[in-house]
């Protein structure tokens, strides 16, 4: 009898505990899941480039961005070869001096820009350009 009475002070005690905890608005956390928005705004898609080109970008995002980054991806016939990547950390979102002139006439690099949150959530676009110097 005196255990099953601590039994009930003790649950009768969690479901207060309990209860008081899940209606504090204070204690509410929300989870940022949304994505930011990515768009590469220059160059286009199938677009012929030469010489230097600068990508440019545009990320938003319902809180903060955090970072964009771009990578380089050749096409070599067979499979894509990854280049290389930079990261911007403000806007405006860019990558200064692509060098066309360091690839073949008629290769394709795609170009993929990843925008990240400050949550860790990505989005990303890509093109692909053709080389022409």
């Amino acid at each position: 009898m005196k255990y099953r009475m601590l039994t009930c002070i003790i649950i009768a005690a969690l479901v207060i505990l309990f209860t008081n905890h899940c209606t504090k608005t204070e204690d509410v956390l929300t989870v940022d899941t949304i994505p930011p928005v990515v768009t590469v705004t220059y160059p286009h898609n199938a677009q012929t480039v030469s010489g230097t080109i600068d990508i440019t970008a545009d990320a938003v995002d319902n809180d903060t961005i955090t970072q964009v980054v771009f990578e380089f991806i050749q096409w070599t016939d067979t499979y894509w070869l990854y280049l290389f990547a930079e990261e911007d950390i403000s806007e405006p979102y860019e990558y200064k001096g692509f060098i066309t002139t360091n690839y073949p006439d008629s290769m394709q690099i795609k170009i993929r820009v990843t925008g990240y949150d400050l949550a860790g959530n990505t989005a990303d676009d890509e093109v692909i350009v053709i080389i022409d110097n």
